[in-house]
């Protein structure tokens, strides 16, 4: 099926990939994401995404006469489009996979001390508005702050220093943090003490 999409066969596929640097992602959307690293550029389906990120993000910390790239950045693809980000920004590339239409790239809005916490990890929603942040201050506290990607702005947030798990699951927008012997329904920030639903059978991923 991915040879299919891309015009080629199978080993021109894996020899192509063999010599690059590059990640492939399927969206619960089954939107097909290819993230070429090496060669810059992202691919939704077949639409390539090159101009849109050239030259976005800033210059490298350690050598000013570069530009940063995506092959710089952890990419983390969700319904929707993909986030982009390192320790202390964050951006979204919004795709309409219906259309065909490559919308311009949104940096979020967040302002933090990167002397007190960083971003550690984004969190894909099923809304394809939000997203959660995961920031982390003196490696064990975490800062979980649910975003509105369409409005650019916070929607809730939940403070833990508890190992957690992020979970899609029933009337919930953002998902759920189980965490220890509770859990948080993210549209809402607070703590739950009674399970009202069978997460058993959701997935989930461990966040440490």
């Amino acid at each position: 099926m991915i040879s299919n999409r891309y015009n080629k066969s199978a080993s021109e596929f894996n020899q192509y990939d063999y010599y690059s640097v590059s990640e492939l992602y399927i969206t619960d959307n089954k939107e097909l994401i290819y993230v070429a690293k090496t060669d810059q550029y992202i691919k939704f389906d077949d639409i390539e995404i090159k101009e849109e990120i050239k030259d976005k993000f800033g210059k490298d910390p350690y050598d000013d006469s570069r530009m940063r790239t995506i092959n710089d950045l952890t990419i983390v693809p969700k319904n929707g489009g993909v986030i982009i980000h390192d320790e202390e920004q964050c951006w979204f590339l919004k795709y309409d996979s219906v259309a065909k239409k490559v919308f311009p790239l949104i940096r979020i809005n967040f302002k933090i001390n990167k002397g007190q916490m960083v971003l550690t990890k984004v969190l894909s929603c099923l809304d394809p508005n939000l997203i959660a942040l995961d920031f982390v201050k003196d490696y064990t506290h975490h800062l979980i702050i649910v975003w509105n990607l369409k409005e650019n702005r916070e929607m809730q947030n939940f403070s833990t220093s508890k190992e957690f798990f992020h979970v899609n699951g029933p009337r919930s927008r953002a998902g759920f943090l189980l965490n220890g012997d509770t859990y948080v329904n993210l549209d809402t920030g607070l703590i739950n003490y009674f399970f009202e639903y069978e997460f058993a059978n959701q997935g989930f991923y461990d966040q440490k």
